[in-house]
């Protein structure tokens, strides 16, 4: 039967626990037996004193009698009298001692008796020796002789039945200390003795269960086949059923991770401290052009160009210290010489003592990005210069520099330069973007009073306001502070953004520009009173090519990428960017810049 781990633990608890309760009620009732026969000890001691005390007083009497009688002094009168008085009194302390036992009530009783009537013989044989009848007084005398005799009689044997009570209460007493002694040794004998039966009993089975379950943790790690299931229904075999079915579920999860591990197109691979393969997926083979048995001890030096072996040494290195994940692009040389670009993220295990790489294969990407970059050269050669060019023939023709237009011939004129204006911007805005995405926006940061880049920025604008009818106001520009910054690019942000506040306000409206002071940092403010931004376009209105209202932004002019510029700017400088704004009540963008003494 196995009994479960609860049942075991109380039967190991209870059945020790039962015995000694038994044994303690053995010692309790044996030391109770021992004080009653104590006390039956003390009762016996105390009656064969009080006798011994009531025939000395007796004497006393009989002495202090004869000791009147020759002398005739008072003194031995007295004595005589306190004599009777005092064997009253222990007469009737024996009574309290013998009350509980008829017995010896009945043999005090006749003790008292014979006391009493040797009492009356003594007082008649002074009455006669005071008459000087010495018949009378002989007689009273032999009487007194011979009920001394009779009490001697009776107090021997009464005294000699207490000393016998008193040897056999000893021997008593002796029996049951030996008694406890024994009960004891018996008691811690057999509690020993059933604790280690019910030790072997128990012990034998669940070591033999907790071992089974131990091996089978242990063929679990190995990936190893389990052992024998443990039957019954207690802890240990509910255990091994969730273990059981543990294992089973950790063996599905083994397959499908190798399933995907097996046929993912990254390659998967682990690697030692030392730089070595310790594992990797079949993906090697497609990517690399190297089977994972060819790669399992190399090390990762071999398959990179030498001009990044150092730099990815330096970097597993790192990963190793810092115990953190990190990505990083490394080219991979293929088994024919030819290199394929990868996208490495690498986490360092720490009780693997182990790098886990997951390596992607960037080539397309890598590819795009030169696709990108040459057509951001040929947009900023081949048609930034022509367009250049053109605007500046429009500005001879406005100039009338090949012969005086006419009004109509100036409207186009002004058209074709607005859209010649416009393609510029957005050229400049690509040339920007690609910049900022490839880490080559320098900054040329120096001291300047912020209040005059403002006010230089305003006037950079001013005519495009005056002609929609739209005022500006800067009377908010103090304090006058001075921030490291780029000139020209914080003038580039807040042209921008006056740009978009014209654009979407309406004639005969102001536009405010305003500058703050924090505690480490100053906010440049552009508030107008337009259109609005709507809750749910806050947070996408910094992106690039993202516009509150496309159609209508592209009739005014709109790009998409003025406020990610914007925002890249500003990032850079350390400063933050942002808005409050309300769908029909006008926006506020700020940005913030820290102040650097």
């Amino acid at each position: 039967m196995q009994l479960t781990l609860a049942k075991k633990v109380l039967i190991l608890v209870a059945v020790p626990l039962v015995f000694e309760l038994g044994v303690v009620s053995g010692v309790a009732y044996l030391f109770h037996q021992a004080e009653q026969e104590r006390a039956r000890e003390v009762h016996s001691i105390a009656v064969t004193k009080s006798l011994n005390r009531l025939l000395r007083l007796l004497l006393e009497r009989s002495f202090t009698h004869t000791l009147k009688s020759v002398s005739g002094s008072d003194e031995f009168g007295k004595a005589f009298k306190g004599a009777a008085v005092d064997m009253k009194a222990e007469i009737n302390e024996l009574r309290k001692l013998c009350t509980d036992d008829p017995v010896e009530m009945a043999s005090l009783n006749e003790i008292a008796r014979i006391a009493d009537e040797a009492n009356l013989n003594l007082v008649e044989a002074r009455n006669a020796l005071e008459a000087e009848d010495r018949v009378e007084t002989m007689r009273s005398w032999i009487k007194v002789r011979k009920g001394l005799n009779k009490l001697y009689k009776l107090c021997d044997e009464t005294i000699a039945h207490q000393v016998w009570l008193q040897e056999r209460e000893a021997e008593g007493q002796a029996r049951t200390r030996k008694g406890i002694e024994s009960l004891l040794f018996f008691a811690a004998v057999f509690n020993v003795a059933l604790a280690l039966v019910l030790s072997m009993l128990f012990n034998r089975d669940t070591t033999d269960r907790l071992k089974l379950l131990m091996q089978n943790t242990v063929r679990l790690a190995s990936n190893e086949p389990l052992g024998p299931q443990l039957r019954g229904g207690d802890e240990m075999a509910v255990l091994d059923r969730f273990f059981r079915d543990m294992a089973q579920a950790l063996e599905e999860a083994r397959r499908k991770e190798r399933a995907v591990v097996d046929n993912v197109l990254d390659v998967i691979c682990s690697i030692d401290e030392t730089g070595k393969f310790s594992a990797v997926n079949p993906a090697s083979e497609a990517l690399w052009s190297f089977a994972p048995d060819e790669l399992i001890g190399k090390r990762i030096s071999s398959i990179v160009p030498s001009e990044f072996a150092n730099q990815v040494a330096a970097i597993l290195a790192g990963i190793k210290e810092n115990q953190s994940a990190h990505s990083f692009e490394c080219p991979v040389r293929r088994h024919d010489g030819s290199t394929v670009e990868m996208l490495w993220t690498v986490h360092w295990s720490s009780e693997e003592r182990e790098f886990f790489c997951v390596a992607h294969d960037i080539s397309e990407r890598k590819k795009l990005e030169r696709l990108k970059r040459d057509f951001i050269a040929m947009v900023s050669h081949d048609l930034k210069t022509p367009l250049t060019s053109i605007q500046m023939v429009h500005s001879l023709l406005a100039a009338n520099a090949f012969g005086e237009l006419n009004e109509e011939g100036h409207e186009s004129l002004d058209i074709a330069d607005e859209n010649v204006s416009r393609l510029i911007k957005l050229v400049n805005d690509l040339l920007d973007v690609e910049r900022i995405e490839s880490g080559e926006l320098d900054l040329n940061r120096v001291p300047c009073p912020i209040s005059s880049v403002v006010t230089s920025a305003v006037q950079g604008v001013l005519a495009i306001a005056e002609k929609d009818g739209i005022a500006i106001n800067t009377s908010v520009l103090k304090p006058d502070l001075s921030v490291q910054i780029d000139r020209d690019r914080i003038t580039q942000v807040l042209v921008n953004l006056i740009g978009n506040a014209i654009k979407f306000s309406q004639p005969g409206q102001t536009i405010e520009v305003g500058i703050k002071r924090l505690e480490t940092e100053v906010v440049i403010e552009v508030k107008d009173s337009g259109r609005g931004i709507a809750a749910d376009q806050l947070e996408l209105i910094f992106e690039r090519f993202k516009q509150t209202d496309a159609i209508e932004d592209r009739k005014k002019g709109g790009t998409g990428l003025g406020l990610a510029i914007c925002k890249a700017i500003v990032e850079r400088h350390h400063g933050r960017i942002g808005v409050d704004s309300e769908a029909g009540k006008g926006s506020l963008f700020w940005f913030r810049l820290p102040i650097e003494s």
